[in-house]
């Protein structure tokens, strides 16, 4: 930040043209001092928002995938089940006809 200029305390005030001259230098720079931390702060806020929205996508993402995991987990279970339903159903139906089979012998 240039053109800033302090007052070294000088005793000679009759020069007030110079004094606003650095008067409007100083307001000058801190207009563009006021301009550059506007656009940092935009900047910030850009750069925080995008971050925000990546990790939004990601927490999505992983969000979808555990879904996609949970609902793939419930499906084989749920295949697992019938098939040991099944399989009990069968072996009670085995069971079965050896007990005829067992009863007709005797």
């Amino acid at each position: 930040i240039k053109n800033i200029k302090f007052d070294e305390g000088d005793d000679n005030d009759d020069d007030n043209d110079d004094d606003d001259d650095d008067d409007d230098f100083v307001t000058m720079t801190m207009v563009e001092v006021i301009m550059i931390s506007i656009r940092l702060f935009l900047f910030l806020l850009m750069m925080i928002e995008i971050g925000i929205l990546i990790t939004i996508m990601v927490y999505i993402v992983m969000f979808i995938a555990m879904f996609t995991t949970i609902i793939l987990v419930i499906i084989v279970i749920w295949v697992l089940l019938k098939i040991a339903i099944m399989m009990m159903i069968t072996m009670m139906i085995m069971m079965m006809v050896m007990r005829q089979k067992e009863v007709e012998r005797g």
